[in-house]
C-alpha cells in the first residue's frame, strides 16, 4: 500500500486549493464580462489576451514557486546534515 508522505499531502492540498480559486476567479470574471459586455481588466490592458495572460500569471505563479520548494528545501537540508 502506499501511504502519502506529509508533504505530499500539502502539496495536493496546495494545489487544490489553487484549482479552485482560479476556476472561482475565471467564473466570475466570465460572469462579469457577460453582464456588462466588457471584460474587466487591470489599468493599461487594452487587448482580451493580455487579461487572459494576466489571470494565468496570478494563478499560476504560487503553484510554481511551491513545487520548487518542495523539491529544493528538501535537497538543502540533506546536503546541510
Amino acid at each position: 500500500m502506499f501511504f502519502p508522505q506529509q508533504k505530499e499531502v500539502y502539496m495536493f492540498q496546495f494545489l487544490i486549493f489553487w484549482l479552485i480559486v482560479g476556476v472561482i476567479v475565471l467564473v466570475s470574471v466570465n460572469l462579469y464580462a457577460e453582464k456588462t459586455n466588457r471584460l474587466w481588466a487591470p489599468p493599461g490592458c487594452i487587448d482580451d489576451l493580455l487579461l487572459v495572460r494576466w489571470m494565468l500569471i496570478i494563478l499560476v505563479w504560487p503553484i510554481v514557486i511551491f513545487v520548487v520548494a518542495l523539491i529544493l528545501i528538501p535537497e538543502w537540508i540533506r546536503k546541510k546534515k
